[in-house]
């Protein structure tokens, strides 16, 4: 998945529960792609896209979805 819909897509990845602790394997693959410089420079991600990406927690949870976020991403 490209990293800017990556980065779009956090909140219904954690909704859906692709990012639970006991799926490791895509936790990992998560934060390796979110926390590589070289792929953000590649992927022409503005500023503000990870700005989105790392409020997503706080938000997600003030508006009572219903879901949880991962500390490990957030």
């Amino acid at each position: 998945m490209p990293i800017g819909a990556m980065l779009r897509n956090l909140g219904s990845l954690t909704q859906l529960e692709v990012l639970r602790a006991d799926k490791g394997a895509n936790l990992q693959r998560v934060a390796a792609v979110l926390n590589n410089l070289e792929h953000l420079r590649k992927g022409r991600i503005h500023p503000i896209d990870v700005l989105k990406a790392v409020t997503y927690s706080y938000t997600y949870s003030k508006r009572g979805v219903g879901f949880s976020t991962n500390p490990a991403i957030a």
